[in-house]
Parts: C-alpha cells; sequence; structure tokens
C-alpha cells in the first residue's frame, strides 16, 4: 500500500499530465486550422495567377510577337508555383 503522500504525488502528476494533454490538443487544433488557412491562402494567391494568366492567354489570341512572351512567362511561374504548392503538400 502506498503512503498518502504519495498518491497525493500520483494524482498531482496525473493531473499535470491530464492539463498537458489538453494543451497538446488545443495546439495540435490551433496548427491544423493555421495550416488550412495558410493553404486557403496559397489556393487564392494561385488562383489570381491562373486567372491573370487566362486573361493574358486571352489577349494572345489577338496579338502577337512579345505578348507570347509575357504569357509564356506567366504560364512558366504559375506551373512553378502550383507544382511546388502540390509538392508541399505531400510532405
Amino acid at each position: 500500500m502506498t503512503s498518502p503522500d504519495t498518491q497525493e504525488r500520483l494524482r498531482d502528476l496525473e493531473t499535470r499530465v491530464s492539463q498537458a494533454r489538453s494543451a497538446l490538443n488545443y495546439l495540435e487544433r490551433e496548427l491544423d486550422e493555421a495550416r488550412a488557412d495558410a493553404q486557403h491562402a496559397e489556393i487564392e494567391e494561385l488562383e489570381l495567377h491562373l486567372a491573370d494568366t487566362e486573361h493574358k492567354l486571352d489577349n494572345l489570341r489577338d496579338a502577337a510577337g512579345d505578348a507570347w512572351l509575357e504569357v509564356k512567362h506567366a504560364v512558366d511561374a504559375v506551373w512553378v508555383r502550383i507544382t511546388a504548392w502540390f509538392d508541399a503538400g505531400r510532405k
């Protein structure tokens, strides 16, 4: 049989472990929310870049020469961002 002092210490440790578990669960939820917010912002940014590129592509249909280089660079930039975003999501 354990002494009352030991039992009190065990209860105190159990309380601390429970509090630590609650804090960890809270932090994990906060991390998940932060990741979701960051991912949402990244998606919005990619959508803007894609819309801009589509607009430039529409303009390209009506133009020639230098416009093609501008669109090519925009498409290349969007592609790099999209592939980096997918690669980051797989980690």
